[in-house]
């Protein structure tokens, strides 16, 4: 008997991060003898595109409004049509709140999250709503069966700070297929094109530019190696 699982993301369809690109590598790795896998998300953007070229089932939720209450109804709903065994929410805060709380009003089983950021250290929020966020997060985590953390410093202060048991948690680092990113240009072509000397050691930050990312920390340590070390080009 196969598990049907829905996989929940609700960050906006026109967002396409880190989180989104391991879910999509999970759904497509799932062995399908076992799984069945049905993802909840937004119906625009690039990442709703490539589920549905892998022939990945959708259940299209506008998850661009990030405080409709129908949306936990839509989903509970969902998750009761797909006779749903398992579900696997991928980052935190909405997220979360989405999944879990419509698998309580589902009866859902099974429920997993992926906890690649905490909610308190959400620096984009007003203070007094990251506090709410917080205080929904945690009414959330009782109800989770398995966490799925991204760095080991996730699972401690899950464990020692959020009070989770620690055979709940495990840490599993992200697995990005690299296929897509073999590059078939010389290093001499490219740091011509970039204007940079071959005699230079290159230290680059790759990734979206958002606060999660930690540009600051990388624009901060570039200020001080350069006081210790000329022969250093930092690129972003």
């Amino acid at each position: 008997m196969l598990d049907e699982a829905v996989f929940v993301t609700a960050s906006p369809g026109k967002i396409f991060g880190g989180g989104k690109r391991v879910f999509y590598s999970l759904i497509k790795g799932l062995d399908r003898n076992l799984f069945r896998p049905v993802v909840a998300c937004s119906p625009e953007g690039p990442y709703a595109e490539m589920l549905h070229d892998a022939g990945v089932e959708l259940c299209t939720l506008n998850m661009d409004n990030r405080y409709n209450p129908l949306t936990v109804y839509h989903l509970a709903k969902i998750m009761r049509e797909e006779s749903v065994t398992i579900v696997h929410s991928q980052g935190g805060g909405r997220s979360n709140y989405f999944a879990f709380l419509a698998a309580h009003l589902a009866k859902v089983p099974i429920k997993v999250a992926t906890v690649a950021n905490l909610v308190e250290g959400w620096s984009d929020v007003h203070p007094l709503r990251r506090l709410c966020y917080v205080a929904v997060n945690r009414l959330m985590e009782k109800s989770v069966d398995t966490f799925i953390c991204v760095a080991h410093y996730l699972c401690e202060i899950l464990v020692e700070r959020h009070g989770i048991a620690p055979e709940k948690v495990i840490n599993i680092p992200n697995g990005i297929d690299i296929s897509g990113f073999v590059c078939r240009r010389s290093r001499s072509d490219i740091l011509r094109e970039l204007g940079l000397p071959e005699n230079k050691v290159l230290v680059s930050l790759i990734g979206r530019l958002v606060w999660e990312k930690g540009v600051n920390v990388f624009l901060e340590a570039a200020c001080e190696l350069s006081k210790k070390v000329t022969n250093i080009h930092f690129l972003i």
